[in-house]
């Protein structure tokens, strides 16, 4: 995740916080969490990315790509659609019948990957901190 994320200005993960960011995503998986299932990508040319898909413990038929990330040398080839295809496909091989996908609304790459691979806005959420 961390090498995937080198460069990508939405990714939140560092050096400092990768093992509780992960952590803290297997946790959130509770019982549903199963490592063979997240998926490390590579291909002839080397690593490609990481695609987290992952049911929702508490909503049986209902899963969510917990992380999306391409290499930073590898961006711009069209992999995070096929990652993002992937993953849906990974949700699908695991009973989940409803995919619920986020992105920062500044972050045209994720929202395209959306619109390729099928998925359509059905609403926008806002978060708010101390001033």
């Amino acid at each position: 995740m961390l090498a995937a994320g080198e460069g990508d200005a939405f990714s939140t993960t560092t050096p400092e916080t990768a093992s509780d960011d992960v952590t803290e995503l297997v946790a959130y998986a509770g019982d549903a969490f199963d490592p063979a299932r997240w998926l490390l990508v590579s291909d002839a040319a080397g690593p490609v990315g990481v695609v987290l898909p992952q049911p929702y413990p508490d909503e049986p038929g209902t899963g969510s790509l917990f992380y999306i990330g391409v290499m930073p040398d590898r961006r711009g080839a069209g992999h995070g659609a096929r990652l993002h295809l992937l993953g849906l496909h990974e949700l699908a091989a695991r009973g989940c019948t409803r995919y619920v996908g986020s992105t920062d609304e500044r972050n045209p790459a994720m929202v395209r990957i959306f619109e390729r691979n099928g998925a359509r806005a059905t609403g926008t959420q806002s978060f708010y901190a101390p001033a």
